[in-house]
């Protein structure tokens, strides 16, 4: 079990957590598998037909492309270990049919509903929606300052803390 305040401590310095690792690479295997499977549709592609090879190409690029841009990013976040801080008061949205929710404050939590029956956690950050889990939701507190953590170059949210 990791200690929240020391995950909130390192946060505040400005560093990813060790613990927070795992939520920057999820969905890596993605672009790594985008980027295996280029070089290896490159290495199979016949090379004689200058037409056939030229129809391979632009797919494959395009893929290899995208895989190294989903990779390098998240590598890039864990590797430098830094964090982008958004601090702003806090307001609670309440519940919201809609995606967006309040627009007031720079940093706004509410509830929707999917599906009509299951509740999904969001928290808008300077604009952008992130859906969150139930645990993040409840430690966010309203009527407040509180500091979100986002990754530089995937802008994922990492925590949100009571700002001190």
């Amino acid at each position: 079990m990791v200690d929240q305040f020391e995950v909130d401590r390192a946060n505040f310095a400005g560093r990813l957590h060790p613990s927070q690792r795992g939520k920057v690479l999820d969905n890596l295997w993605i672009g790594v598998f985008l980027v295996v499977a280029g070089v290896v549709i490159l290495a199979i592609a016949p090379k004689d037909s200058g037409a056939m090879f030229f129809a391979y190409m632009l797919p494959v690029i395009v893929m290899l492309g995208f895989g190294l841009w989903m990779s390098v990013r998240r590598l890039l976040d864990v590797s430098q270990g830094k964090l982008v801080p958004f601090t702003g008061w806090t307001q609670d949205g309440g519940v919201h049919r809609g995606r967006q929710g309040p627009q007031e404050y720079p940093i706004v939590v509410y509830t929707s509903l999917s599906r009509g029956a299951n509740t999904v956690y969001n928290v808008r950050v300077g604009g952008q929606v992130f859906r969150i889990k139930k645990e993040l939701y409840t430690r966010i507190q309203p009527g407040r300052n509180n500091t979100a953590f986002l990754t530089p170059h995937t802008k994922q949210l990492i925590n949100v803390a009571p700002t001190p």
